[in-house]
């Protein structure tokens, strides 16, 4: 390439001189020309030896300079056999076949009975004409009889006659009255059939106790909340004060106990109590109420009695705000009041199945009774007195008189002290027949 000229934004190029590579199949060797030397011309080297003549005309027509076509070659194709007629085939493929028909079965034509159920006869028209009625030892013959000696192929083309009648269902009757169209109601067939009953089976009601959620009460009786705590064992007190054994039955499961137990034995040490101002407004109450108690006894109308002290509204609603150990110290008297109720329900009902008394070690949540008599607030040890009053029996004796004698010897509070000794008391009673009966046996 000798240079390149430039013409407007294009290239052309000029004194193109290519030398061909020349490529030997046997001695392969690039000869590239170099600048200022002449190329010889060579001779490509033939890689077949056999000249043109010998390549079959009838394959390549076209490599061979003035060489006619050769004529186009004829397919002789061969004629079919042809096919046999139907006479050639055996005879026992074409052979018929007859099957013997029964006679044909003839229908004498009688009147229907008349139908009970229809009440009112359709109406026809004056003008449509009743058709002909065949004498009556005229003998109808079917349409759909085959003739004798019939193909059996031909056989299919004819209906068999029913072997069962047909039920129909009758047509609705229609008549008139006052040109006015009334269609009739098709009676039932089954409306006059005389059904038999069967008798109702009276099933006696069984276990009439009321269904309650376990899972939602244990949830109650562990709630953080003091309110839905208390809320919870009112209702299973009114089921055990209701008097019927089939309400409080359904509380009577473990879970319920241990949560009430639970309850009752809380510590409360570490739970806040009321503040200092609310106890000083509390005691102004209570001075209040007092005063108006006494002025009322000595016949004060009510404008002129006078109260010591003046408190707002807002400083009671404070005062009557109870504090955390007050909520919980209120709870363990009502968990100590449900659980006398579940417990005495379990030891009757234990006895009813079984005929024996249940051990007072064995009777659930007493110990918890037992151990809230050590409590400070002597609220809570009246509540266990009661409870064990409420559950104490003859066979208990031994174990709770020593209990009831060491409340009426060291109990700080005399209401305690008193109620322990009508608790001995009662036990005392209770032993009394016991020992008269033993007494009389001896």
């Amino acid at each position: 390439m000798a240079g390149v000229d430039t013409i407007g934004k294009g290239a052309y190029i000029t004194n193109q001189n290519y030398s061909g590579v020349k490529i030997d199949i046997h001695n392969p060797v690039v000869n590239v020309p170099q600048q200022g030397t002449t190329v010889q011309k060579t001779e490509p080297v033939k890689i077949y030896k056999y000249t043109e003549t010998q390549i079959p005309p009838e394959y390549y027509p076209q490599m061979i300079k003035n060489q006619p076509a050769l004529p186009p070659k004829t397919v002789i194709v061969k004629e079919l056999p042809r096919p046999k007629t139907a006479d050639k085939l055996p005879e026992s493929v074409i052979e018929k076949v007859t099957v013997p028909v029964p006679p044909a079965s003839y229908i004498e034509e009688s009147e229907p009975a008349p139908n009970k159920n229809q009440n009112t006869a359709p109406v026809q028209d004056k003008n449509e004409q009743e058709p002909a009625k065949p004498a009556e030892d005229t003998v109808i013959k079917p349409s759909n009889t085959p003739p004798e000696g019939i193909n059996i192929e031909d056989l299919k083309t004819y209906a068999a006659p029913p072997s069962e009648p047909v039920n129909t269902i009758p047509a609705p009757e229609i008549s008139n009255t006052n040109n006015n169209t009334v269609v009739n109601k098709i009676a039932d067939p089954e409306e006059n059939i005389n059904r038999q009953l069967s008798k109702v089976e009276i099933v006696p009601p069984g276990d009439t106790s009321p269904v309650i959620d376990y899972i939602k009460i244990v949830e109650n009786l562990d709630s953080p909340n003091y309110d839905v705590q208390a809320l919870q064992l009112k209702e299973i007190v009114d089921a055990g004060l209701s008097g019927k054994p089939e309400a409080i039955k359904p509380y009577l499961i473990e879970p319920v106990f241990h949560s009430v137990i639970d309850i009752v034995s809380k510590d409360t040490t570490t739970l806040a109590g009321p503040t200092d101002s609310q106890n000083q407004i509390r005691s102004m109450i209570a001075e209040n109420l007092a005063a108006h108690e006494k002025q009322k006894q000595e016949n004060v109308p009510d404008d002129k009695i006078v109260l010591p002290h003046n408190i707002s509204e807002q400083d009671i609603n404070y005062a009557n705000t109870l504090s955390p150990l007050e909520l919980a110290e209120r709870n363990k008297e009502y968990g100590i009041a449900t659980l006398a109720l579940l417990s005495k329900a379990f030891v009757n009902r234990v006895q009813k199945d079984t005929g024996s008394v249940v051990p007072v070690t064995d009777v659930p949540g007493l110990s918890a009774i037992v151990n809230s008599l050590k409590s400070d607030n002597y609220k809570i040890r009246l509540n266990a007195l009661d409870a064990l009053i409420y559950l104490q029996r003859e066979e208990y004796a031994r174990e709770l008189t020593p209990i009831y004698e060491a409340l009426i010897n060291t109990d700080t509070n005399e209401t305690v002290r008193a109620a322990a000794n009508f608790a001995l008391n009662s036990l005392n009673a209770k032993k009394l027949p016991e020992q008269q009966v033993q007494t009389a046996a001896a």
